[in-house]
């Protein structure tokens, strides 16, 4: 199990790169749930190709049990279970040549993070002033066949391991991975540093964040623009708009 520690400037935010097919395909459920996601719309029409099938019903699963963690720590010790099982029957084309390509990018995405590292604890700390840092994150990195293009998710329905989702290929430069394993990281920081706040507040004003967004825009450009983080932290600095919440 990840530790959570408070920032004493001790080793934090170790990149764990998880490369199993099965754990590629379980992040790759994880964007079904996505709005825009096609399988919204008519999922029991693609439950009619075999492998698709397969897909949903592993998801079926997962949602059911509320299996997400369990699945995940499974994969993690390469024990088995019903849905780990259909997960590893899903072909993926050319998956060898695949695992050495996502296997030449995590080691220089792992490179980059050693250097970029103690930045980014530091300006999200000045920034959101975080106090509470995750010791390790798994890093899934699955293989996107659009050139140059890269997508991530926080795998946010894994509630007991920090883990986030990169799906890449060796054509895209290796700081764009690294920001957005930062982008994603960052969701389950802000998640893991204000969660009472969050489950207590956070669906009742969504709609005022909607209303709010272009003053709230303005004012996130200044901050950053003028480097007002180098004085305090962006919610002091929005405490005048935040107020309410």
């Amino acid at each position: 199990m990840v530790v959570i520690v408070t920032i004493h400037w001790v080793k934090v935010m170790k990149l764990i790169p998880v490369l199993k097919r099965e754990a590629i395909i379980l992040a790759t459920l994880y964007d079904l749930s996505c709005p825009f996601s096609p399988f919204q719309t008519f999922p029991h029409v693609y439950y009619l190709e075999s492998n698709l099938a397969k897909l949903l019903y592993a998801k079926y699963l997962l949602d059911k049990f509320s299996a997400w963690d369990e699945v995940f720590e499974a994969i993690l010790r390469g024990s088995s279970n019903e849905v780990v099982e259909i997960l590893r029957s899903i072909e993926v084309y050319k998956w060898e040549d695949i695992k050495e390509i996502l296997r030449n990018v995590a080691r220089e995405v792992l490179e980059l993070h050693k250097r970029f590292m103690e930045k980014f604890v530091c300006y999200t700390r000045k920034i959101f002033g975080f106090s509470r840092y995750f010791s390790e994150v798994y890093l899934i990195l699955g293989f996107n066949p659009l050139l140059h293009t890269s997508h991530g998710n926080g795998m946010g329905n894994v509630k007991r391991f920090p883990v986030i989702a990169c799906f890449v290929n060796d054509l895209v430069e290796r700081k764009t991975i690294l920001d957005i394993a930062y982008h994603e990281i960052l969701h389950r920081l802000i998640w893991l540093n204000n969660k009472r706040r969050l489950e207590k507040h956070l669906p009742s004003k969504y709609e005022w964040f909607k209303r709010e967004y272009e003053l709230l825009r303005d004012r996130v450009e200044e901050y950053f623009k003028n480097r007002i983080y180098e004085q305090t932290t962006i919610i002091e600095y929005l405490k005048d708009l935040l107020k309410d919440i």
